[in-house]
């Protein structure tokens, strides 16, 4: 029978590993380093299946099956099945189990070896090889010394009947035949069976059989304890007592290794132990973990424990060097009282090794040391699965708190950009400060200007009875004072350090370096950590932008609508004050006592009056423009018959005395715009007209591109004095000329209105030679405006 493919992963939401078995780094195509993404081993348009049925899962809390093609394996690339099924406790991880199951009983020895995967690394601390299999003689897993001993890895041999590592004549295959169908009806056999290395080489070993069931319908695990026939006695009975336990194992290893907090299940299973083995105590001692030291214990309650691990009869210090388990004979005489009674011997653990050590399993007993060497590597694989339990159960823990730190840093972030409004982002701030910190109550400061002293701008409060204190407004005070953060703590006990009252952080609103202000933060009954400090910190960030940005804000939109009422002034009280001074002047100008010279001065006098009206109409579209958005459905504009009304109606009026030729080689040019596109073109040709020297003004419409898209362009071409280099993008500046002619008659703002309407539209606006590189020749001034599809 082939092996099956199988691999097992854990991910986050995102596809992104974060644990797997020792045989899925197989997986991990060449040149892949760092973090590593379920989707890196699967072909790229398998992706986004795989992404839904992840998504899909992480919903509903229910498995999802989905195929799927893997990029590297051992049969290159293959076909495969992924079982994805959401982490019990763990909302944000998932267990993808990658398969090539072709039959039910294979996705029974999938399950199976997904279950044996979970004790493997307990397995491989048995000095004995130990071959497991389900109830279908197939190969679960070999453990490292099973690995030494045949020369094969797990992988090679996963799914083949556990007979092909053996060498069996006739009559001996028979007799294992039958030894496994009485193993699998409760019954336990010693076999011999000489085992065949992949070297070739048969080494004669012998073997206990027994059979472990783990489920409710009769489904179990296989296992083959190998021991050297030459010492049947000492190693069948250490054999059979390391049997008599491993059910116990077995049965709990599934739910130990599956529980978000596995230490009260630890503490069940090392009561069962010790009592399994006829122990006096067991003290398991964990560090250096993310929750930090932990002791469990059994048959001495907690205050014996400790006494018995500060017990001058162990060297605690020496035996922390030891790589192996050290038994330690003691003298009953001389322990009496520091240890339980008729413990004459005590068996040291060490939990993990060299840099990865992290702590010791002392148990008692009385016996000798022989009585130890049968009960050692029972006790070894569970401290070892302690270990691997509360590691995998830490990791856990601290992916979902980093995930919910980061889910909740990226909604916050989304609500301090989502409003520019200070009132609501203060509350939005002050709400979600508490949210994030699990705090009581939220604080939010301003740096006075004047007096340079925190103000309370915002807070809120869950809890009435919680109020700040003489010591907390001191300490806002300095934070603003040293932009740096503080945690204060109130005790409520003097003297006991863990009787926190109430916990306090304080930190700095910093922006472009500076201290714009504070964020206080209480908390009662507990204390603050230096991890919600330092999500406090990247809050605070967001939050002096967000201020920042609606101040910012705030202060241009009372600008705007200052500008507003200065543009309301000058256009309504400005013109209205010029209007009976263009009547008196027309009046003055028909006055026949007025000589030549005197009607010269009043008609230029009245050309300014003209010039005034012109500046109060421009600055108001000017900032029409400028405070109006831009509409997001702008029509089809058709500006070839806007172009010749325009020449029909101004030919004998600011056009008068220039030719102006218009012969467009097209009916129609439909740009996107509104009725306003008329005052682009009434201003340039008023320009042309004004400034091109009285002799003649062309006008022509083409096609152009610029970037990519597409644009029709209407070119207004004078014989004017031209425009030099460098005043040719200054000119269309408000309040620019080009000489003093153009400055005694306006005050340059129809061209400023131009560009305006150009940006407002999508367009662009430019002047350029007549004649390329003769100024003087002329100038042509040119406008693009986006093509639009003509309606019909």
């Amino acid at each position: 029978m082939r092996a099956v493919e199988h691999f097992i992963i854990i991910v986050d939401i995102k596809g992104r590993i974060t644990w797997m078995d020792r045989n899925s780094k197989n997986l991990i195509p060449d040149g892949i380093q760092g973090s590593l993404s379920i989707f890196d081993i699967l072909q790229e348009q398998d992706h986004s299946t795989v992404e839904m049925a992840l998504a899909v899962a992480m919903d509903s809390g229910r498995e999802e099956r989905t195929s799927a093609r893997l990029l590297k394996t051992s049969s290159g690339q293959i076909d495969v099945t992924l079982w994805i099924d959401p982490l019990e406790g763990n909302d944000n991880l998932c267990t993808v189990v990658i398969s090539r199951p072709t039959s039910e009983s294979d996705l029974e020895f999938m399950d199976l070896h997904s279950f044996v995967l979970t004790v493997d690394e307990a397995m491989d601390k048995v000095q004995s090889p130990v071959i497991s299999a389900d109830q279908h003689a197939r190969i679960l897993m070999l453990n490292l010394a099973a690995e030494e001993l045949s020369g094969f890895t797990t992988r090679e041999v996963l799914g083949k009947n556990i007979s092909t590592l053996f060498t069996l004549e006739a009559g001996s295959s028979d007799d294992f035949k039958k030894a496994l169908e009485a193993v699998m009806k409760g019954d336990v056999r010693n076999i011999n069976a000489p085992l065949q290395t992949k070297a070739g080489k048969i080494i004669d070993q012998s073997w206990r059989i027994t059979y472990a069931v783990i489920g409710e319908e009769g489904e179990g695990i296989l296992m083959a304890f190998g021991y050297d026939p030459q010492k049947v006695p000492k190693n069948v009975d250490s054999v059979a007592e390391f049997e008599d336990n491993l059910s116990l194992l077995v049965s709990r290893s599934a739910d130990l290794a599956g529980a978000l907090d596995p230490s009260g299940k630890v503490d069940e299973d090392l009561i069962r132990l010790v009592e399994a083995q006829s122990l006096h105590f067991g003290i398991i001692h964990v560090d250096g973990l993310d929750n930090g030291t932990m002791i469990f214990h059994a048959g001495a309650d907690r205050a014996r424990a400790e006494g018995i691990l500060d017990s001058p009869l162990l060297d605690l210090e020496e035996l922390s060097r030891m790589e192996k388990p050290v038994v330690v004979e003691l003298d009953p005489w001389a322990h009496r009282g520091k240890m339980p009674q008729a413990v004459n011997s005590i068996l040291y653990i060490p939990i993990g090794s060299g840099t990865s050590s992290r702590g010791f399993a002392i148990f008692g007993t009385e016996g000798s040391l022989r009585r130890w060497e049968s009960r050692t590597p029972i006790l070894q694989i569970f401290c070892n699965q302690i270990l691997a339990s509360l590691r995998h159960s830490g990791l856990i823990k601290m992916l979902a708190s980093r995930t919910m730190e980061l889910q909740s840093l990226y909604e916050v972030s989304h609500i301090l950009t989502s409003t520019l409004d200070i009132e609501t982002l203060l509350q939005e701030v002050v709400e979600k400060g508490c949210s994030l910190a699990n705090a009581n109550r939220c604080d939010v400061y301003r740096t006075d200007e004047r007096t340079d002293l925190p103000v309370l701008l915002k807070s809120h409060v869950l809890d009435e009875g919680l109020s700040g204190s003489e010591l907390d407004d001191l300490t806002i005070l300095e934070v603003t004072k040293t932009g740096k953060s503080i945690v204060n703590n109130e005790v409520a006990e003097e003297n006991n350090p863990f009787s926190i009252k109430s916990s306090m952080i304080g930190v700095p609103l910093i922006v472009a370096g500076e201290v714009a202000g504070a964020m206080a933060l209480y908390r009662c009954a507990s204390q603050f950590t230096e991890r919600d400090l330092k999500v406090m910190e990247l809050f605070a960030t967001a939050t002096a932008l967000a201020l920042r940005n609606a101040s910012l804000y705030e202060k241009l939109n009372g600008t705007a609508l200052e500008l507003q009422a200065y543009n309301d002034f000058l256009a309504h009280d400005v013109a209205n004050y010029n209007v009976p001074i263009h009547g008196y002047l027309e009046i003055l100008l028909s006055n026949p006592c007025l000589d030549e010279k005197q009607k010269g001065y009043v008609w230029k006098a009245l050309k300014q009056s003209d010039n005034i009206t012109s500046l109060v109409s421009n600055v108001r579209r000017l900032a029409e423009i400028r405070l109006r958005e831009r509409s997001k459905e702008m029509k089809p504009v058709d500006i070839v018959p806007i172009l010749s009304q325009i020449i029909a109606d101004h030919s004998n009026t600011i056009c008068e005395g220039t030719v102006i030729r218009f012969e467009p080689s097209i009916e129609s040019a439909m740009v996107k715009g509104d009725e306003e596109v008329r005052d682009i073109f009434m201003n340039l040709l008023k320009n042309a007209c004004q400034y091109g020297g009285g002799s003649i003004v062309e006008i022509s419409v083409s096609r152009h591109l610029e970037d990519g898209m597409a644009y029709w362009k209407v070119d207004f071409s004078d014989q004017g004095k031209g425009i030099p280099d460098e005043w040719k993008k200054r000119i269309f500046q408000r309040f620019w000329e080009t000489d003093s002619d153009r400055r005694a008659e306006t005050k340059g703002l129809g061209l400023c209105v131009v560009q305006a309407l150009c940006q407002y539209y999508g367009g662009m606006v430019w002047v350029s030679d007549r004649v390329e590189g003769k100024p003087s020749s002329g100038s042509v001034f040119s406008v693009i405006l986006p093509i639009a599809m003509n309606p019909s």
